[in-house]
């Protein structure tokens, strides 16, 4: 990320200003290690120095930082008290995982237990074309699916674009939330198949099931 990292930089911060002031966020970054650069805050002068406090490293712990962002956003749901909120990782990444603890598998698992979208922004390039088969592209993609979010593939002179559709798109969503009979907390995975009756030009994108929890069940 060394040659990248200044523009990547100026484009998260145009999402950081974005941000209303009932909107928190945390920033991380991860090479070898995972490293938070900020607590979660809505202070956007506290988000933009840790913004630009990010620095590029040799390896990738692509699996740690999403389940440490997972666990992050899970321990956040108990502080807000039931108060409901969107909530979203925004993840940028340039290549395969290399140095993770733990596997793909588990992420998986821990992600259909946290209300949270993904939405993932790779810049892996081959010879200057987006790598959209490889093992962080596959993984990214049946993340994003499975949460309701995307994995898309950014020029780096677009990224700000990108960015700022993303703070558009989750200032626009629709929460549908319900509770099923007999739900009970447990290991069984619950599908959920969304359709919308009589209109057949919308894309839809939402989460392909949950574990019950025993409380909020999904959203």
């Amino acid at each position: 990320m060394s040659y990248r990292l200044e523009e990547a930089k100026r484009a998260a911060l145009q999402f950081v200003q974005q941000m209303t002031p009932k909107d928190v966020a945390k920033v991380v970054q991860f090479d070898d290690r995972v490293t938070p650069l900020s607590d979660f805050s809505s202070d956007k002068t506290v988000l933009s120095a840790a913004v630009a406090k990010a620095s590029g490293g040799g390896a990738t712990a692509l699996y740690n930082a999403i389940s440490t962002a997972l666990d992050d956003l899970a321990a956040r749901r108990k502080a807000d008290e039931g108060e409901q909120r969107h909530r979203a990782i925004i993840l940028l990444t340039d290549g395969d995982d290399t140095s993770s603890a733990i596997n793909e598998d588990e992420v998986l698992s821990k992600a259909g237990r946290v209300d949270a979208l993904v939405y993932a922004l790779s810049l892996d390039r081959a010879n200057g074309v987006p790598v959209t088969d490889g093992p962080s592209a596959v993984f990214l993609n049946a993340l994003a699916r499975q949460s309701g979010g995307q994995l898309q593939f950014p020029e780096l002179a677009n990224l700000g674009k990108f960015y700022r559709d993303l703070s558009d798109e989750l200032r626009h969503q629709y929460v549908l939330g319900y509770v099923p009979a007999g739900s009970k907390a447990g290991a069984r995975w619950h599908a959920i198949t969304v359709r919308v009756k009589n209109r057949k030009d919308y894309r839809l994108r939402h989460r392909t099931g949950y574990f019950a929890t025993g409380s909020r069940t999904s959203q």
